[in-house]
């Protein structure tokens, strides 16, 4: 009762008043049908792009629509969900009256969530909300996106072939263009993009670009003959291996030499050609191209003239089996090549770079500790006694130890610096002759005191937590993301002496590099030049596993390449330890730098011999290069920082092949096509089979023409791949009596088979069937240099891509093993 007074007159107030009418207006618009938690004049509509398929922990983006009626608006659209559902991604808005805007917030789903929730903010006050649904797919889950007129056509072929033991099972999603995002960022739910009868012209620039970057990086683009003919596809320009000009009836001995053993009731089928320009033949119809590959950076494009949906063709092994071969596995803890698995090793890097914010040295520690005890407690007795004032030693400890209190505090700011530092890691992958790569760029913001920060970042990058702190619930500290032209972290709290880190991924300048290269007689031949004006550190070529080291390449030198292909499989020291050499203490910038550099090339490597399938990289001939410095402009609102960098740039170098052609066991790619033994295990580095089958695609390198095969050499060897020795014998198949059954190859069980090795069949392309071969010994070898066998008349086996399909056929117990290919023949 003592409000009421002061209640009443505060309703009549001007301010109350119009609070009063707000508050009468939403209901009134609640009443009305408008979407609760909606201002009078506003509404939001938004669209998570990609069909609102994400993958946790990458990037996603949503496309949301406002349209204001009433007075005018500035404030900014919030994306709320992000990473484990505390991150917020905003972008600014000015929204006069009687406009309609579209935006695209950038942000990253958390775990579990089904919703993505927009807001409208203005003044710390929230005018509008909508939801948007979303389907979450995690890293290891293969994710397929379909642009096509009658997608159902392919998607069950497009499920079968993609799904394996060793991953989840796929997502097969249909889009339209329209869900295909601007930012090449955004496209990580997107691993495989099949495209038949839409129109290509109705990709924007902006999306084109995307394409092109996500191909550069490791996408695959498949793009289908179907109904329309040629004119759908103009709009993919230069992407595809050739331009279809017409259209032409190819044969079932055609069709066979690309799908295998067609099935019943097969016709000749219509199919778009055309003059190759680019890449190299997959089949051809006469000396007419009606399906070509074109390798893009770290990724292809391949066109199929021909329609796999056609009736006869749709859901048949031969189908199943072309588009494992279109769509390989990765090979990599993650199927996307946006994706980042695991970045702690880097982000760690950015504590061990900078002498800063290392841990005081523990002799400095022990002596300051012994000083302490010395000083408070013998040294003080012995003065106060002399002096005959023990009585003083109630004040005089005190004041001991805030002397040395503050004295330990002078001396660890002495030692720690008064500097902000901000130091970056960047990983860059590039496209030789081009200026432009996607980098990754991590940055760590070093305070010597507790600060919060407002950090700037040009270049319109999207910033993130790094993965390996996102994983961990409850560690993650939240992020306020303003996106934009600057995109800005708002609040960004540092504590003590540490470093705290972030992720900004965007397009950057990469160094222009010009490569001449030629494949011929098992080396890469050729020179590159470093067109940029930036001096190259610690650069090296690396081909089929083998590494040549050019150490620095100055601006504007030419180097000269001569790199042999090892023979077999290169295992042993990882690639980092080939690239730095052994590991050393950090005890110098120079050995901090170096430490710096092996973490990274350990994460892309997966700590193996090789580039790791994660990022994305193919068995072309790649150039590694640092380049000291950062790669994006970053400023922290108010302060001076020093600034640190350095940044690997990863160009894939192009390569001719041309005449005689030879491809050792390195350079030849293996995809698991179908297995039928329960127990059954594939990778590039070995296979492990019990009773059943295992049917894998062998290809060699992408080259522009068509492959024409003179020898082709296979030897097996327990384990690990092993050094091929020159052919000891030719084999032919086994005579048609001794053949096994087309489709039970394994038979009855042998009780007494034990341990021995595979089968060996191949898939004779001429007379569409499974051949056997005799076994190549009782027993495999137990050498390094297992026995080889030369195939007699390998163009029945091997097509003009330079690629050939085995069955592995297990009668036996369970065994593992490894077979070592080699290819030779001539580029026509």
């Amino acid at each position: 009762m003592t409000h009421r007074g002061p209640t009443i007159r505060h309703a009549r107030s001007p301010a109350r008043h119009s609070r009063l009418v707000a508050v009468m207006a939403l209901s009134l618009g609640w009443l009305a049908g408008a979407p609760a938690g909606h201002a009078a004049g506003i509404t939001l509509e938004a669209r998570v792009l990609a069909g609102g398929h994400v993958r946790v922990g990458a990037w996603t983006a949503v496309q949301v629509t406002v349209r204001n009626d009433g007075p005018a608006v500035t404030g900014e659209l919030r994306l709320a969900g992000g990473t484990q559902g505390r991150s917020s991604y905003g972008t600014a808005v000015d929204l006069p009256t009687d406009s309609a805007k579209v935006y695209t917030l950038y942000g990253q789903p958390a775990v579990f969530r089904q919703r993505l929730e927009v807001a409208l903010v203005s003044g710390g006050s929230t005018l509008a909300t909508t939801q948007a649904a979303i389907t979450a797919h995690d890293a290891y889950q293969p994710i397929i996106a379909v642009i096509a007129e009658r997608p159902q056509a392919l998607v069950p072929d497009l499920k079968a072939a993609a799904t394996s033991t060793a991953s989840a099972g796929p997502a097969v999603v249909s889009l339209t263009p329209a869900d295909l995002p601007a930012r090449v960022e955004a496209w990580s739910a997107i691993d495989r993009l099949i495209w038949q009868d839409v129109d290509s012209a109705q990709l924007d620039d902006q999306q084109k670009a995307a394409l092109r970057a996500w191909l550069g990086s490791g996408g695959r683009l498949v793009v289908l003959g179907g109904s329309t003919g040629a004119a759908t596809l103009r709009g993919f320009g230069d992407l595809l291996p050739y331009t279809p000009d017409g259209s032409i009836d190819v044969s079932r001995a055609d069709l066979a030499r690309l799908l295998g053993k067609l099935p019943s009731g097969s016709t000749a089928l219509p199919a778009l050609t055309g003059r190759l320009e680019r890449g190299s033949v997959l089949a051809r119809a006469g000396e007419r191209p009606i399906a070509a590959e074109h390798p893009l950076g770290q990724g292809a494009v391949s066109l199929i003239g021909f329609d796999p949906g056609t009736e006869w063709l749709a859901g048949s092994g031969s189908a199943i089996g072309l588009w494992r071969r279109l769509l390989p596995s990765r090979g990599g803890p993650t199927v996307n090549p946006i994706s980042t698995p695991d970045d702690g090793a880097v982000v760690s890097t950015l504590s061990t770079s900078l002498p800063a914010a290392d841990l005081p040295d523990i002799d400095q520690l022990f002596a300051l500790l012994v000083g302490y005890v010395a000083l408070i407690g013998p040294l003080n007795y012995l003065v106060l006694r002399r002096l005959d004032r023990r009585e003083w030693a109630w004040l005089t400890m005190p004041v001991l130890v805030v002397i040395f209190s503050l004295a330990s505090y002078s001396l660890g700011r002495l030692l720690k610096g008064s500097d902000v530092i901000v130091n970056q890691v960047a990983i860059v992958r590039g496209a030789a002759g081009t200026e432009t790569g996607l980098g990754q760029a991590y940055v760590g913001v070093f305070s010597p005191s507790r600060q919060r920060f407002d950090v700037l970042v040009h270049g319109g990058a999207l910033l993130s937590n790094p993965v390996s702190q996102a994983q961990q619930q409850g560690f993650e500290q939240p992020l306020d993301v303003l996106t934009g032209e600057t995109s800005r972290l708002r609040d960004f709290q540092v504590g003590y002496g540490t470093v705290r880190a972030f992720r900004a991924e965007s397009q950057v300048a990469t160094p222009r590099v010009s490569a001449d290269l030629r494949y011929e007689g098992g080396r890469l031949v050729g020179s590159i030049r470093n067109e940029s004006d930036a001096r190259l550190e610690q650069a090296a070529v690396i081909f089929g596993g083998a590494i040549v080291a050019l150490r620095t390449l100055e601006a504007g030198e030419t180097r000269a390449i001569d790199l042999r292909v090892p023979t077999g499989q290169a295992f042993g020291l990882p690639l980092s330890e080939r690239l730095f050499g052994s590991y050393a203490p950090d005890v110098n910038p120079a050995d901090r730098t170096a430490a710096t550099r092996r973490e990274v090339i350990s994460m892309i490597s997966g700590y193996s011999s090789r580039l790791s399938g994660t990022f994305g990289f193919d068995d072309g001939p790649l150039l590694l290069a640092w380049r000291p410095g950062a790669v994006l402009d970053v400023e922290l609102a108010g302060e001076q920082p020093n600034e640190l960098g350095d940044a690997l740039f990863i160009l894939p170098l192009g390569m001719t092949v041309s005449g005689s052609a030879y491809f050792p066991d390195p350079l030849i790619r293996r995809t698991l096509l179908a297995a039928d033994a329960g127990d059954a295990s594939f990778s590039p580095d070995g296979v492990n089979i019990g009773r059943g089958t295992l049917t894998v695609e062998y290809r060699a390198p992408s080259f522009a023409g068509a492959f024409v095969p003179r020898r082709l050499s296979l030897a097996l060897a327990p384990g690990g791949s092993a050094e091929m020795a020159a052919p000891s014998k030719e084999v032919s198949p086994l005579p048609p009596a001794e053949q096994p059954d087309q489709d039970d190859p394994v038979g009855r069980a042998d009780p007494l088979a034990g341990a021995r090795p595979p089968a060996i069949q191949l898939f004779d392309r001429i007379a569409g069937r499974w051949v056997e071969f005799p076994p190549f010994g009782a027993a495999f070898s137990r050498t390094t240099r297992a026995e080889s066998v030369s195939i007699v008349r390998p163009e029945r086996y091997v097509d003009a891509a330079g690629a050939f399909l085995v069955r592995f056929v297990g009668r036996g117990e369970y065994t593992g093993f490894q077979m070592a290919v080699r290819l030779e023949g001539e580029i026509e």
